[in-house]
């Protein structure tokens, strides 16, 4: 056999077992990724009293829950929920912070902090299921990712149904920028 068919079956041969595929110290480049699906709190939020600081400008509702995601962000969370005396014509706005001991996403898994500010709309009350509609926005804590998860970004909104017994259901949809990796 000659020199050139050989070079050809050994460049076959690594191409098969994927070893041209990423070459040693390669790095993959950072990707946004889609994130949708359902999320919801079946068990409803508990109060957790008030906090009062002239420095935060007053005193507001703390209440806390958990909260489950699938789809694009799967996993079991904990909330702290934070309602101000912020009536605006569109309803109460409030926020809140999310921790997941262990989430799954298509950037990896592992912990993850988020941040929210959502508003009860309490005119879409709707009689016969009970139910209001809130409006939500959610974005990564910067920082907060560990494990798979160290270093990823992003946002989303979501639309919850809230059956006004503290218990929720709705859908988020955004993206999660997973970082560069070697």
């Amino acid at each position: 056999m000659s020199t050139r068919p050989r070079i050809i079956v050994l460049f076959a041969a690594l191409g098969v077992l994927g070893l041209l595929a990423v070459p040693v110290g390669a790095t993959e480049r950072p990707r946004t990724v889609k994130v949708t699906g359902p999320m919801s709190d079946s068990e409803g939020l508990h109060p957790d009293g008030a906090a009062c600081s002239v420095s935060a400008g007053g005193c507001h509702a703390v209440a806390v829950g958990h909260a489950e995601f699938a789809g694009g962000v799967a996993g079991k969370a904990s909330y702290i929920l934070r309602i101000a005396p912020d009536v605006q014509p569109d309803g109460v706005h409030y926020t809140g912070s999310v921790h997941f001991d262990r989430v799954v996403t298509p950037c990896g898994t592992g912990a993850l902090d988020i941040d929210f500010r959502g508003v009860y709309q309490a005119k879409t009350f709707d009689p016969a299921t009970h139910t209001t509609t809130n409006a939500e926005k959610y974005k990564v804590r910067v920082g907060s990712g560990t494990g798979g998860l160290a270093g990823v970004t992003g946002a989303w909104t979501s639309i919850v149904r809230d059956h006004n017994d503290g218990k929720t259901d709705g859908r988020y949809s955004g993206s999660l920028t997973c970082p560069a990796r070697r």
